[in-house]
């Protein structure tokens, strides 16, 4: 019974701060979401006479991807500034280290599912047969690309707290590790970080077992991200 109440108290603590979080990412995150799906929309509308050919899906896919990216690259910038400002108000009260980072990472989580499902809303509104185009384990490569690169980046900023190192993470990935797919040799080493891009890059033919190291890659960075919390974190 106790355990059960300790959980619930975190989970209302995390829900609580992610809140906060949202709020402090406020407007710039909304905008940046709603121009992004808006985007979105004109691009599936001019794709819908054309029947969406996989060559406009990818661009479509391509320009949500990199526009969270942004995103995401947005939050844990803001993350790094209130480390360096106002982070230790709120570690001193109840509120742990892991529920503290937890929450950034729930706040970006939430922004990604956010652009995902506008996409998604894009093509049913123009014409629900698009759907169709967009396979699940497509949708599955975009979200646990979009997922790597937020764990990653938020992992960066509890380490680093430079946002210059941190543009210089998000580039290596974004721009970087995209160019490695040039290579068919480099690409099989770096799916796993990209796995949309390998997803595209096979002309949507999914890699079940790529996928499942991308999530176990995910779950590790997900620990290290929890692990940094802990050790980086003061009180």
């Amino acid at each position: 019974m106790r355990r059960w109440f300790r959980l619930r108290v975190r989970a209302s603590r995390l829900a609580t701060y992610s809140s906060f979080v949202a709020e402090t990412l406020g407007g710039g995150l909304t905008a940046a979401a709603a121009v992004l799906s808006a985007l979105a929309f004109l691009f599936a509308l001019f794709l819908a006479p054309a029947g969406a050919p996989f060559s406009g899906l990818f661009a479509l896919l391509f320009l949500t991807n990199v526009g969270y990216s942004a995103i995401a690259l947005s939050g844990a910038s803001a993350m790094v500034s209130d480390l360096r400002g106002s982070a230790q108000v709120f570690l001193s009260q109840p509120l742990s280290r892991t529920i503290y980072a937890l929450a950034w990472l729930v706040a970006l989580l939430a922004s990604m599912i956010a652009v995902f499902s506008a996409l998604l809303l894009s093509l049913a509104v123009i014409d629900p047969g698009l759907l169709g185009t967009l396979s699940l384990g497509t949708a599955l490569a975009w979200l646990l690309d979009s997922a790597l690169l937020s764990l990653l980046l938020l992992a960066a900023a509890l380490l680093l707290r430079r946002t210059s190192v941190l543009v210089i993470t998000w580039a290596a990935v974004e721009f970087g590790v995209s160019l490695l797919f040039f290579s068919e040799q480099l690409a099989q080493a770096v799916v796993v970080l990209r796995p949309l891009y390998g997803v595209l890059s096979r002309g949507g033919a999914v890699d079940t077992p790529v996928l499942a190291g991308s999530a176990l890659l995910a779950a590790a960075l997900l620990a290290l991200l929890y692990w940094l919390a802990r050790a980086r974190l003061e009180v």
